[in-house]
């Protein structure tokens, strides 16, 4: 079951993308900014954005191999607006 959530660290200038509540047991490294956590059934349960510049220029596709087509959905939807009116009120460039 999916409980999607998106916390925003500005001083660790991070974020991270809750699919599940389960526990993770296995990350992998996307790129230098994006690691994605598996549970012991190699599912995810979450994202981790090391930068919010990052996350703002972010392409779910990016992570076509490890969110459902409805995961990506919801991660796009969260990132719309909400994250990007954040950035900008905090003075984040957008690339």
């Amino acid at each position: 079951m999916s409980n999607y959530k998106l916390t925003i660290d500005a001083d660790a200038d991070a974020a991270y993308f809750y699919v599940t509540d389960k526990k993770a047991s296995k990350t992998i490294e996307i790129n230098e900014s994006i690691i994605v956590d598996l549970d012991l059934e190699g599912e995810t349960v979450g994202v981790e954005f090391l930068s919010l510049r990052a996350l703002s220029a972010f392409n779910a596709q990016d992570l076509v191999d490890y969110l459902s087509p409805e995961d990506r959905a919801e991660l796009e939807n969260l990132l719309e607006k909400p994250l990007r009116s954040y950035l900008m009120s905090n003075r984040l460039a957008l690339r």
